[in-house]
């Protein structure tokens, strides 16, 4: 956006995953378990680095670590994306 003249603008792309209102609370651990076992490969690790992408600390990946970066991204983006009046298409 700078280099185009156009305000100071940083935004970062994020991924989560989620499972459907109501999912057992062993099922999500379990889920949680296994995806921070994969974020821990050290292979998985060297080729996230190698596509600029970075694996967030093991204390935030968890339900509720996700859950209040997401409503922090909501926080911030919601009043943006109404005032724009902004719709998926």
């Amino acid at each position: 956006m700078e280099e185009a003249g156009g305000p100071r603008l940083h935004v970062t792309t994020w991924r989560g995953v989620w499972a459907s209102k109501g999912t057992p609370a062993d099922i999500v651990a379990r889920v949680n378990r296994a995806v921070a076992a994969a974020l821990s490969d050290p292979d998985l690790q060297r080729r996230a680095a190698d596509l600029g992408q970075e694996i967030v600390p093991r204390d935030r990946q968890t339900p509720q670590a996700l859950a209040a970066h997401h409503r922090a991204e909501m926080t911030k983006w919601l009043p943006m994306i109404q005032a724009a009046n902004a719709r998926a298409d």
